[in-house]
């Protein structure tokens, strides 16, 4: 049984638009519009799930990584502070990929 072509071209669609969204938000964090204490855990916890997910990495994220840089750096900005706080990174053993990309921008 293969990949229905309908259902994973809109299951990429809903990626591509939960991502994108990461990136608006990544943006305003980026540049001082928003600061990460107003945004709330139930947000890290969905962009951590989405970041660090391996099918999206593979899909999305990894080939088209030019289009997700402001995702790439709020990993690393945000990953940072959580660790600091010793909060735990959802799906952080996942994390490679967005990390070796987040080094490499």
């Amino acid at each position: 049984m293969g990949i229905d072509p309908v259902n994973g071209e809109k299951d990429r669609q809903a990626l591509v638009n939960y991502l994108v969204h990461l990136e608006a938000v990544a943006a305003l964090v980026n540049n001082n519009i928003l600061r990460l204490g107003a945004i709330n855990d139930l947000v890290a916890y969905r962009f951590f799930i989405a970041l660090n997910n391996p099918s999206a990495q593979e899909r999305e994220i990894k080939p088209y990584s030019d289009y997700y840089s402001g995702c790439i750096k709020l990993y690393k900005k945000w990953k940072d502070i959580l660790r600091r706080k010793h909060i735990p990174i959802p799906m952080e053993e996942n994390g490679g990929v967005i990390e070796k990309l987040a080094w490499e921008l």
